[in-house]
């Protein structure tokens, strides 16, 4: 009965609105416990490196500064990169204690790729067949031969930071009696976070309490839960609630970025300027992942070409086919992952059949 409605038919705002504009303590940034020490996270400058050695000695000796270690981690991009910890009374004497620190890092094989060499296998590729073949309809050769004009172009894209204005960070306390771990992070998946820590550290799933705070800024990028399970990792060595911050140094060169990717397109009208056929060799970036204990190549969120792409099943000739570069860049959703780019290449490239119609 409408005459029992509380919200329907009432003007209510969003229920932390004056909250955020007043500054009040709501994101993960902001969170404060009773003792709680501050942590940063050295990682290797290049994806995949490994700590050798670290002046951990000489930090340590450094005003406010309560201990350092190193982190092994792991090799999976989506896991807990190795790594050093520094723990503070605060986060000015962990970023201090920081700037002090000297690492020897093994950095592994992908400091050898460049967006050069990538460029220039795409350009190898487009060559080629392609590997995988999403869409293949009519007669693409006949269609051609047949065409008043025909258009090429080549587009690319490069790999791009989601820069939320919050830095990712996480406050995570471990309690060692009982062994459960309680997280506060502003995560955009909850479960996810939870399941890496608990795969990664071996820790019962049911002991880990994880409290979402509101966030500065997604986009996508906390879908990806590294920054959680760092926390969670430095918190097991600390006999107190720690709060990891993440720098806009670190936000950037460690992002899940937005993959990069190239599209080689032919595209054909016919004498009443109608587009006949269209061609698109889009060739991509996968990192190497274990799935039920086989090693395949995984394109990153939005590098996947659908066969129902746009023009696909609109053009009566078409063939949509898809190449995967193997690369060690940590990649993942990034607004709207396929749309953000697949709608400007393929509407630029319409318009430019247009003009030759």
């Amino acid at each position: 009965d409408p005459a029992h409605y509380k919200l329907l038919g009432t003007r209510i705002g969003g229920v932390d609105n004056v909250g955020i504009v007043t500054g009040k303590a709501l994101f993960g940034i902001d969170v404060k416990l009773p003792g709680m020490l501050y942590a940063v996270y050295e990682k290797s400058p290049a994806f995949g490196g490994k700590v050798l050695s670290a002046n951990l000695a000489a930090v340590k000796a450094l005003p406010g500064v309560r201990d350092a270690f190193i982190i092994e981690g792991t090799t999976n991009l989506n896991g807990l990169m190795p790594g050093v910890a520094i723990i503070a009374e605060s986060t000015w004497a962990a970023f201090g204690a920081r700037k002090q620190l000297k690492v020897t890092w093994d950095e592994g094989s992908v400091v050898n790729e460049s967006w050069d060499d990538f460029s220039a296998k795409a350009q190898a590729h487009s060559k080629q067949a392609g590997a995988s073949v999403m869409r293949k309809d009519g007669d693409l050769a006949a269609a051609f031969s047949a065409a008043s004009k025909t258009v090429e172009a080549a587009y690319s894209y490069p790999f791009i930071s989601h820069a939320s204005f919050e830095p990712q960070n996480c406050t995570a306390w471990f309690k060692p009696a009982d062994g459960t771990l309680e997280l506060w992070a502003p995560t955009q998946n909850p479960g996810a976070g939870q399941n890496l820590v608990a795969s990664v550290l071996n820790i019962a799933k049911e002991k880990i309490t994880l409290h979402m705070t509101r966030s500065g800024g997604g986009f996508g990028r906390r879908l990806s839960s590294d920054y959680v399970v760092e926390a969670a990792a430095i918190a097991q060595r600390v006999n107190a609630p720690v709060k990891l911050t993440w720098s806009r140094e670190d936000d950037m060169r460690h992002d899940h970025y937005r993959a990069g990717g190239f599209h080689f397109l032919r595209g054909a009208v016919d004498a009443k300027g109608k587009l006949s056929a269209w061609h698109n060799h889009f060739v991509t970036f996968a990192n190497r992942v274990m799935r039920d204990g086989v090693s395949v190549l995984q394109p990153g969120s939005g590098a996947n070409l659908s066969g129902d792409e746009f023009p696909g099943r609109w053009v009566e000739n078409c063939l949509l086919e898809q190449t995967a570069m193997e690369c060690g860049i940590p990649m993942g959703p990034w607004r709207a992952p396929g749309s953000n780019v697949f709608a400007w290449v393929f509407q630029s490239f319409i318009d430019e059949l247009a003009h030759a119609a």
